[in-house]
């Protein structure tokens, strides 16, 4: 889903915010902020796993980029083997949970991917269906 890009930067400054990866081709420029889930419940990993205002902020800024015309990605990495499905965690962090909705509604692409980690690789597994 991130491939096809010719120009790869990580940690790249927009406005007052730093998103993880910026990504840009002939067609589209692309900001990519990556969050790591390893909190559960049930079949559910939901991010966050406490309040965090800076992850807030990302979603704001990333709704202002998609706004602004660039492709925004959301992408949550998760470290479980033992979960389906991606949500907020809305009693945790509901600011969070509010922000996530206006950005899923503004454009900005959620993509939960989970993770298979060994000792001698990462290696990307399956998208879980995401629930808001």
């Amino acid at each position: 889903e991130l491939k096809g890009y010719t120009q790869v930067q990580p940690e790249y400054k927009y406005r007052d915010s730093r998103f993880d990866v910026y990504l840009e081709n002939l067609y589209e420029k692309c900001f990519v902020e990556v969050k790591n889930v390893t909190y559960k419940e049930d079949k559910y990993a939901l991010f966050p796993d406490a309040v965090t205002t800076r992850g807030k902020k990302h979603l704001s800024d990333l709704i202002k980029a998609r706004k602004e015309g660039y492709r925004a990605v959301m992408l949550y990495i998760i470290q479980r083997s033992d979960v389906d499905i991606f949500a907020p965690a809305k009693e945790i962090d509901p600011e969070y949970t509010k922000e996530l909705k206006k950005a899923h509604k503004a454009g900005v692409e959620i993509l939960p991917y989970q993770v298979k980690v060994s000792p001698t690789e990462i290696k990307l597994g399956k998208k879980l269906e995401f629930k808001l």
